[in-house]
């Protein structure tokens, strides 16, 4: 489905319920709004920094639409997030599934990792999983699919022929065998192991292609800089997130605000990576 579908299903709820017995539709995995909106972000193929990776751009079409669809949704009570406030830097996250098994959520969005939680839950609750959202222009593609813990080889290795065997043995079918018999929400690139989990197919998983790299929505900040920018970020988005739902802003004055003020936030964070650099003396 795509978003616009998928937003139909929760909107069904919206007005069920009050206060802290509300009854909402969707959620992401931790409810933060600006997560939200970069979930979907990552759904539409959109990018948060232009094609040099320089610098942010925002002030486009497809982010004014994301950020509309966001706040819509936020607004209607379509979805749950929790208040448009600033998050501190080392929040502890807690993920929803307490709202899920309470029966004050329907549906949440989550990695396969969230599988876990859910078989260990100790209340009984019928649920099943389908595909994340999806661009209506690559149908068969996702954006939350992603390949890590690849085993490679040095090519000064003394040991080559030990290590292509050791590669060959973690990525061969008695590896993914023995995975299989204690799922933790890791899933393999084997898939002859791994159709099901507890009776529940995990075709959802496989269903769709990755998207290639170019699609990656910080390309052009590696993990470093990006775990320190991005709290100062999701905070400027948050705010004006909260000035769309609370006080009518636009869709394109918030845009152009976040590109504006977003990129003061990446220089003044190059800027200091760049004197932590020349302070270490590293390069």
């Amino acid at each position: 489905m795509s978003w616009t579908e998928l937003l139909e299903l929760p909107s069904r709820f919206a007005g069920l319920g009050s206060g802290d017995v509300r009854i909402y539709g969707l959620s992401d995995e931790y409810g933060f709004a600006d997560d939200l909106l970069f979930t979907l972000a990552r759904s539409l193929s959109l990018r948060v920094l232009d094609a040099k990776g320089e610098k942010i751009n925002f002030h486009t079409e497809s982010w004014k639409e994301a950020l509309e669809v966001t706040a819509n949704a936020i607004l209607g009570h379509t979805v749950y997030t929790a208040p448009l406030k600033p998050i501190a830097s080392g929040t502890i996250l807690h993920s929803r599934t307490e709202q899920f098994f309470q029966g004050k959520l329907a549906m949440m969005i989550g990695s396969s990792s969230l599988i876990g939680e859910l078989r260990k839950h100790e209340k009984e609750v019928n649920w099943d999983f389908v595909t994340a959202p999806v661009d209506p222009a690559a149908l068969e593609e996702s954006g939350f699919a992603y390949v890590y813990d690849i085993y490679a080889i040095a090519a000064d290795s003394p040991n080559k022929r030990a290590a292509w065997e050791f590669v060959k043995f973690m990525n061969g079918p008695e590896m993914a065998k023995a995975k299989s018999r204690s799922f933790r929400g890791d899933l393999p690139t084997r898939v002859d192991y791994m159709r099901e989990v507890d009776g529940k197919s995990m075709e959802p998983f496989y269903m769709l292609r990755p998207q290639a790299l170019h699609a990656y929505l910080w390309r052009g900040l590696d993990r470093e800089f990006l775990s320190g920018f991005r709290t100062n970020f999701s905070n400027l988005v948050l705010k004006e997130l909260k000035e769309m739902v609370e006080n009518g802003k636009s869709a394109e004055e918030a845009a152009a605000a976040i590109e504006r003020e977003g990129n003061a936030l990446l220089e003044q964070a190059r800027e200091a990576r760049k004197a932590e650099t020349a302070k270490t003396g590293m390069k």
